[in-house]
């Protein structure tokens, strides 16, 4: 009978250990995957739709930006995954009365410009480009959101996603 009770006692540290050694390895590799860095990838960074709040300075990590606008909130971010570059512009739309606006975002004083969509309260909605031509992803983004009958706002303009 003690063996039996020793051999489960065993096993039930074991697997203790085993649990918290898993659960800590999970915990760093989630906390080392999130840091921005020079080789951060549209794969492994926190995408900015998880956001629910924008910094003063607009400067979510490395690559992802925002601006605070009286009724919501509009979100940047730009990243390299292999031989892509994938930029994403997000307008979150809070509170207020319902606007008709599109997202796009500026590159080298040119601009790229999604479809006209209604936003009332509450709503989100994400436009994503993907580009494979020679966009250059050491050159800055700027995220765009334009409201008909009330001008275009943007974010601060991202810094670089590879090593330039």
């Amino acid at each position: 009978m003690r063996t039996f009770s020793t051999k489960v006692a065993r096993l039930l540290a074991v697997s203790t250990l085993t649990a918290a050694a898993l659960g800590a390895t999970t915990a760093a590799h989630a906390e080392h995957s999130a840091k921005p860095g020079p080789h951060t990838t549209a794969a492994t960074k926190p995408h900015t739709t998880l956001r629910t709040s924008c910094p003063r300075d607009g400067h979510l990590d490395y690559n992802a930006v925002c601006t605070t606008l009286s009724n919501g909130a509009l979100f940047h971010d730009k990243g390299g995954y292999g031989t892509a570059a994938v930029i994403h512009s997000r307008y979150e739309k809070r509170s207020g009365s319902r606007v008709t606006a599109k997202l796009g975002y500026s590159y080298k004083g040119s601009e790229r410009w999604g479809g006209w969509h209604d936003y009332s309260a509450g709503q989100s909605r994400e436009e994503t480009d993907t580009r494979y031509d020679d966009f250059n992803l050491c050159a800055p983004t700027i995220g765009l959101l334009k409201v008909d009958g009330q001008g275009t706002f943007q974010t601060p303009a991202t810094a670089p996603t590879s090593s330039c």
